[in-house]
């Protein structure tokens, strides 16, 4: 039953976009939807766990371009995240 109970995701749509017609369709996008189930956020939280371990070795060389204003993920935390992968020199 937990994975049944639907959640509030707290994610406002305004702060995905400056475009109103990009807004209004993700509004109006029957896929989108302002909730998740307890069961996809312990997955999820596990998922961030594994790929904060110390053993995960990204193996590739990556470019993250970080927007310092993001209102939905923070800059911060992602250039930890960076900073945080092995990756191959060159």
């Amino acid at each position: 039953i937990l994975g049944s109970i639907a959640v509030s995701n707290e994610l406002n749509a305004d702060d995905l976009t400056h475009d109103p017609e990009v807004n209004s369709y993700y509004s109006k996008n029957s896929l989108n939807h302002s909730s998740v189930s307890p069961a996809w956020f312990v997955a999820t939280l596990a998922e961030m766990k594994q790929l904060k371990s110390p053993e995960l070795n990204f193996g590739n060389n990556l470019l993250m371009l970080i927007p310092l204003a993001d209102k939905i993920v923070s800059p911060y935390r992602s250039m930890d995240f960076f900073k945080s992968l092995k990756m191959s020199e060159g």
